[in-house]
């Protein structure tokens, strides 16, 4: 069973392929299953698709020192370890972004590249406001209901929103509480001049987040995508414009190599 033991907790990953590898990092409480048509890049590269501790297959953290978002990257720097990788691509999904940019901040000696799927570097909008202080409100109340309005938003597929509705199901919801409560305050604009790897952010047009972009845009060296008439859910609602756009930054700056 692909389980890996980092810091006392078992952590389940699928890992896939071979060449430079990438991990990909989904948001609170979906589990790694939100990637399931990423799973393609693995004919080119080695894709690494973990559940976060607390979601998904994988055991609750052991512990919590600093923050869950600076636990989860001390638990991605050892998983690193353990597979004997010393520099990884990350790609992350919507607030799953927020533990790829933590892990920059403490690791970046370990990043090769950074793609966001809906990425930001803050919380300032209100569509971004409320979708987390909804969020938190019904984790509390409903994770079911959670889990279900989610899953649902992702795929027209009955058998694969199932799929994604299950994992989710198992999902702690208090470390899922966590996640979004963190996700919630999450500031990094003043620390975005420490990123110098080359990065990818993709955005729906057709979602609010949109205005996050030019953070990236305007205070780094980016590569900016908004996809045409799609919102948010893009990585499995409109994954081969994802897939070929990983593939074409990975290539264009030469990180294959």
């Amino acid at each position: 069973m692909p389980y890996y033991h980092v810091k006392d907790t078992k952590l389940f990953i699928d890992d896939e392929g071979k060449g430079v590898p990438i991990i990909f990092l989904h948001p609170a409480g979906m589990g790694r299953k939100v990637f399931y048509y990423q799973k393609e890049l693995a004919k080119q590269f080695r894709v690494i698709m973990p559940d976060l501790s607390g979601c998904g297959d994988s055991e609750n953290p052991s512990y919590i020192k600093y923050g869950l978002l600076s636990t989860y990257a001390e638990e991605l720097v050892e998983l690193l370890n353990v597979l004997g990788i010393e520099k990884v691509i990350l790609c992350s999904y919507s607030c799953g972004g927020t533990v790829a940019q933590q892990f920059c901040l403490l690791y970046p000696e370990r990043v090769k590249g950074l793609i966001l799927t809906g990425g930001f570097p803050i919380v300032n909008t209100k569509p971004l406001q409320w979708e987390h202080l909804l969020g938190l409100h019904f984790i509390k109340k409903s994770p079911s209901f959670v889990s279900n309005v989610i899953s649902l938003a992702h795929t027209r597929d009955r058998a694969f929103q199932n799929e994604l509705l299950q994992h989710m199901k198992k999902a702690n919801p208090s470390v899922w509480h966590q996640f979004y409560v963190e996700s919630y305050r999450f500031n990094i604009v003043h620390d975005l001049h420490q990123f110098s790897w080359p990065i990818l952010a993709m955005y729906g047009a057709r979602y609010d987040i949109t205005s996050h972009y030019h953070h990236y845009y305007d205070e780094l060296t980016s590569d900016v995508f908004f996809i045409h008439d799609a919102f948010h859910e893009l990585p499995t609602l409109n994954w081969r414009q994802v897939n070929l756009l990983i593939t074409g930054f990975i290539y264009k700056h030469g990180l294959q190599e």
